[in-house]
């Protein structure tokens, strides 16, 4: 849960940053972001239907214990802060370069 987190994560600063300079970009990435979690989210959902046909609810809980973690407030908070540090630095080179 907390890779999937990461990824996400991930492609938002893509989108931010290089998104918002270049917008065919912005749609590719959009596109990417959003076939990646639905992606994922099939996966996710087969191998928990696959785990009740075969009776396996010992993985139930055990993805139930994974996600409980996942998310946690400190490490979203800390990752928004790199995110707009690093957009805003981008941004500032990007627009000195074209003014002058």
């Amino acid at each position: 849960a907390n890779l999937l987190l990461i990824l996400i994560v991930n492609y938002v600063s893509l989108l931010l940053t290089f998104g918002a300079v270049f917008p065919p970009l912005a749609v590719a990435l959009t596109l990417a972001l959003f076939s990646v979690a639905y992606f994922i989210k099939l996966k996710l959902g087969r191998f928990l239907c696959m785990a009740v046909e075969q009776n396996r609810l010992e993985y139930l809980d055990l993805i139930e214990s994974e996600c409980l973690r996942a998310g946690a407030v400190e490490v979203l908070r800390r990752s928004t802060w790199l995110l707009l540090l690093f957009s805003s630095v981008f941004f500032t080179l990007f627009v000195f370069d074209t003014l002058g």
